[in-house]
């Protein structure tokens, strides 16, 4: 039976958490997926192009579980906020990817330092468009301080409750850390005081999502389109196969080997529901996907 490329990433990266980055050899590696080392070095460079696969490969099944939990709800919500960090969360500490990335950082390798900052301003990003969406116009310009406040608000707490022999539940520290990013938030507003500017930090985002998958982008865009299928589409059958389709749309366009004859033709489909079809939202949808290199039939 041929290997996929997958499979050697499904070895590597159990090898990488049980023995470490460092620790682990290429021909660990062989010996676990039984493969030749021809057939490996037909698919990665190197052992650093391994670990970027791997830690790719963690962050999409993080994110498909987290884009499951809005589907068919009002993401606005700050307790659905709430649900996706703590997934998301709980799936960092249950698959061991942070002590996996700070064994990566111990690196000489400049390439893949750049490549884990990249990931974790990826996630602040994510938590900058949600926190967009949660909150009305009047705490945009403070939103950006308040994201990086949350941010490492979390990445410490985490890190100190993973030390501790009885760790507190994963959502509770969620909902403190949230709590209390809220509060903040009304107080710099209300103070009007803030370190950071916001256009300067997007410009930042959005160079460093270039060229690797635009995850805020499309997020932002699909929170449009989901809130104009909830809003508009009555018949319970057709809003659920318009959900569906757009989940289908954001897991398949961030797999490692994307169909897009696939998404082309579900683009299509949820183009030509008539209750969405000639919307600013739809548009935008459209173009989000375009930028990334798919495009409806």
């Amino acid at each position: 039976m041929q290997l996929k490329k997958s499979d050697i990433v499904d070895a590597a990266v159990q090898l990488f958490i049980d023995q470490g980055y460092h620790a682990t050899s290429i021909q660990d590696i062989l010996n676990r997926s039984g493969i030749s080392k021809g057939t490996f070095y037909k698919h990665f460079q190197s052992k650093v192009e391994l670990l970027r696969a791997s830690l790719l490969y963690h962050e999409d099944k993080m994110n498909a579980d987290c884009n499951r939990i809005v589907i068919g709800e009002d993401d606005t919500g700050k307790e659905i906020f709430i649900q996706q960090l703590s997934t998301m969360m709980t799936y960092r500490a249950e698959s061991k990817i942070n002590a996996l990335i700070e064994d990566a950082l111990v690196s000489n390798d400049s390439d893949l330092i750049a490549f884990i900052k990249q990931m974790r301003i990826r996630m602040i990003s994510w938590i900058y468009v949600r926190l967009n969406q949660l909150f009305s116009k009047q705490y945009h310009e403070y939103l950006m301080d308040v994201t990086i406040a949350l941010s490492g608000m979390l990445q410490n707490m985490l890190t100190m409750n993973a030390s501790l022999r009885n760790p507190a539940p994963i959502p509770s520290i969620c909902v403190y850390c949230v709590t209390q990013a809220e509060e903040l938030l009304i107080s710099v507003e209300h103070k009007k005081i803030k370190v950071f500017e916001t256009d300067e930090l997007e410009q930042s985002f959005h160079m460093l999502e270039q060229p690797d998958f635009s995850y805020s982008e499309l997020a932002l865009s699909t929170g449009s389109i989901r809130k104009l299928i909830d809003k508009r589409i009555d018949d319970s059958e057709r809003q659920r196969m318009a959900f569906d389709l757009i989940l289908f749309i954001q897991e398949e366009a961030a797999a490692e080997d994307p169909k897009a004859s696939l998404i082309s033709s579900a683009i299509t489909t949820l183009m030509n529901m008539k209750e969405i079809s000639d919307s600013p939202e739809m548009e935008a949808y459209k173009n989000t996907l375009s930028k990334l290199g798919f495009r409806p039939i």
